[in-house]
C-alpha cells in the first residue's frame, strides 16, 4: 500500500511494503522540501529489556516517564487520527513475551500506517504475532553492529555479561528464523570506533541473508555513555570527518551490490517524536539524555512548535533515496 499525503509542494509518499518515503513534487525546486506533516512516531511499548546496551537512548526516557505504553482502543484511535505516517514500535524490547498482547492489539488495529518493530533480535516472535505482522507488512528492524562477536558486544550486552556472546549467536539464528518465515527484515547498525573497520564484512552478511535495507546510525551520547570532553581519549566515538568518510565508502559499496543503505549523518536530537505512557509525547533536547514534554497525542495542534520540521524531514527523507 502507498500512503499518499497532500502537502503544499505536492505529495508525500510512503510505501508500507518497502517502508520508503518519497516525494511527488509539483515542479523541480532543486531540493527535497520539508514536510508539514510529522513523519514517524516512536512508541516505547515498554522500558523493560533483556539487554543492557551501553548506548541505549531509551534508558534516558525512563527518567521522564517510567510507564509502559498504556495500549487501549482510545490510544489507537488517537494514533490513527494523528498525521503520523509511520509508527515505530520500540522500547526497551517490544518482543518481550509479556508485551505480546499489547503488540498484537496495536498491529491489528493501526490503520493506514507503516509499522516497524525495532528489536534487539534475541527474541523470536510467536507464530500468532508473526502472522499478524505479515498481514500488515510489518518490518522487523534488528539491531546488529558487527559480524565479529567482540565488536557486537562492545556496546550491546546481555544482562549477564558472561552470556553476551551467547546472545550474539542467538541473534544470528533468530534473524535467519525471521527470514525463513518470510517476514520483512532489515538491519540497524550503530557505527562507532570499535566496529568501523568491519562494515564491509557486515555488508556481505546482509547479502548472504538476502536483506536489502541497512539502517546505519551515528553513536549518540546518552547519560550512560556520555561523550568525553577535552582531551580525554574517546573509546567509541568517531570524529565527524572520519565518520562521514567511512559512511561514504559504505554507501558506495552498498549501492554497488544493491543494498539500500539508509544513514544518519549527524547528532541532531531535536527532530524525533517519542510516545510513552497514556499518550505523552516527548522530543529530545540538545543536552545529552534530556527530554522535552510536548503534550498528549490527541491534543497537540502543532507538532512543529518545538521540533524543527526541516530536521525532522531530512532525518527520514534519506529513506528510499
Amino acid at each position: 500500500m502507498i500512503i499518499k499525503i497532500k502537502d503544499t509542494w505536492g505529495y508525500l509518499l510512503y510505501d508500507t511494503q518497502s517502508h520508503y518515503f518519497n516525494c511527488d513534487l509539483k515542479e523541480d525546486i532543486g531540493a527535497l522540501p520539508y514536510t508539514t506533516h510529522p513523519l514517524v512516531l516512536n512508541c516505547y511499548i515498554t522500558h523493560k529489556c533483556n539487554m543492557i546496551c551501553k548506548h541505549c537512548v531509551a534508558k534516558d526516557m525512563a527518567e521522564y516517564n517510567k510507564s509502559d505504553l498504556k495500549v487501549s482502543p482510545g490510544l489507537v484511535k488517537w494514533i490513527n487520527d494523528s498525521p503520523f505516517i509511520a509508527v515505530v514500535l520500540s522500547g526497551g524490547e517490544p518482543l518481550l513475551p509479556e508485551k505480546e498482547e499489547d503488540l498484537l492489539f496495536l498491529i491489528n488495529n493501526l490503520e493506514k500506517k507503516g509499522i516497524i518493530i525495532d528489536t534487539n533480535g534475541t527474541i523470536v516472535p510467536s507464530e500468532k504475532l508473526l502472522s499478524a505482522c505479515m498481514s500488515k507488512d510489518v518490518l522487523f528492524r534488528v539491531s546488529f553492529d558487527s559480524t565479529r562477536p567482540e565488536e557486537e558486544v562492545a556496546l550491546r550486552m546481555s544482562r549477564e555479561k558472561k552470556d553476551s556472546k551467547k546472545a550474539y549467536f542467538s541473534k544470528l539464528s533468530n534473524i535467519e528464523k525471521l527470514l525463513e518465515s518470510k517476514s520483512s527484515v532489515s538491519i540497524q547498525t550503530v557505527l562507532h570506533k570499535t566496529n568501523s573497520a568491519s562494515m564491509e564484512s557486515l555488508l556481505h552478511q546482509l547479502m548472504d541473508w538476502g536483506i536489502g535495507s541497512w539502517y546505519i546510525q551515528r553513536l549518540i551520547p546518552t547519560k550512560n555513555l556520555p561523550k568525553a570532553k577535552g582531551r580525554k581519549k574517546e573509546k567509541f566515538y568517531l570524529e565527524s570527518d572520519v565518520y562521514e568518510d567511512r559512511l561514504s565508502k559504505i554507501q558506495s559499496l552498498s549501492e554497488e551490490v544493491g543494498v539500500s543503505c539508509i544513514t544518519k549523518k549527524d547528532r541532531r536530537h531535536n527532530c524525533v517524536f517519542i510516545m510513552v505512557g497514556d499518550g505523552d509525547i516527548f522530543t529530545c533536547s540538545d543536552k545529552d539524555g534530556e527530554r522535552i514534554f510536548l503534550g498528549k497525542i490527541g491534543k497537540i495542534q502543532n507538532y512543529f512548535e518545538y521540533v524543527s520540521a526541516s530536521e525532522h524531514s531530512s532525518r527520514y527523507y534519506s529513506i528510499g533515496r
